[in-house]
């Protein structure tokens, strides 16, 4: 079951951490560690993106994989984004970017 107040508070502490290219890496350790913690391995390619891998099982083990890829890194102005949360919603604060 998908905790929503959880969810949010993860969504808006990995928007407060700065990830601008080439500083990635505290974002990755956080994401790395919640994959870890929820028993996928994690591994990293030779140019350094993060690779998580979770096997399926019983009736789901042999089936195709499914993929999902995502970008860590942000535009700039990131350092100090302040995300706001209003009618549900996420919005930055004004000082940065929020996509």
């Amino acid at each position: 079951m998908i905790k929503s107040a959880r969810l949010l508070e993860t969504f808006l502490t990995i928007l407060r951490m700065n990830s601008f290219h080439p500083d990635e890496t505290e974002i990755m350790e956080t994401l790395s560690g919640k994959l870890q913690g929820v028993g996928m391995t994690v591994t990293y390619d030779q140019i350094g993106n993060l690779l998580a891998f979770w096997p399926g099982t019983a009736d789901l083990a042999e089936a195709d994989p499914v993929l999902l890829c995502a970008h860590v890194d942000t535009v700039r102005p990131t350092t100090g984004m302040g995300p706001v949360v209003r009618d549900g919603s996420v919005f930055s604060d004004g000082s940065s970017v929020l996509g």
